[in-house]
C-alpha cells in the first residue's frame, strides 16, 4: 500500500511505501495462547508503594503545591527524615519538624500531604 504525500506545484507527487502488518508477518498469532486471550511477553508489573525511595526535593515538590493549592496557607509541616529546618518560598516560608506527614495550614486545620 502507498500513501500519496502532499501536492507539489510542477513536480510530480512522491509515493512513500507504508508496511502493511499483515502482509508482513508482524501479526499478532504468535501470542495466542489458545485460550481466547492474547498475551504479552514480558515481566508481570508489580505493585509498588509510589513514594518508596522518595527524596527530599520530592517531599519540598508536595509540600510547595500543597501550599499554592490552599492560597499560600500552609505554615507548618512534619516529615519523616527532614533535610532542613525551614521550606523557604517566594510567599512565605514553612517551618518543617519531624514526625508522619501532615500539614498544618494557617486558620489551625491539619491536613495529609
Amino acid at each position: 500500500m502507498e500513501a500519496i504525500t502532499s501536492k507539489r506545484q510542477y513536480r510530480k507527487r512522491a509515493m512513500l511505501a507504508v508496511p502493511n502488518a499483515v502482509e508482513e508477518g508482524a501479526d499478532t498469532s504468535s501470542l495466542d495462547t489458545g485460550d481466547g486471550q492474547v498475551s504479552g511477553i514480558g515481566i508481570a508489573a508489580q505493585a509498588v508503594d509510589v513514594r518508596q525511595g522518595e527524596g527530599w526535593n520530592s517531599f519540598v515538590s508536595r509540600v510547595i503545591s500543597l501550599h499554592e493549592r490552599t492560597g499560600f496557607s500552609v505554615r507548618h509541616v512534619w516529615c519523616d527524615k527532614p533535610e532542613k529546618a525551614v521550606i523557604e518560598h517566594h510567599n512565605g516560608s514553612i517551618v518543617v519538624s519531624q514526625g508522619k506527614e501532615i500539614a498544618v495550614l494557617k486558620d489551625g486545620e491539619s491536613v495529609e500531604i
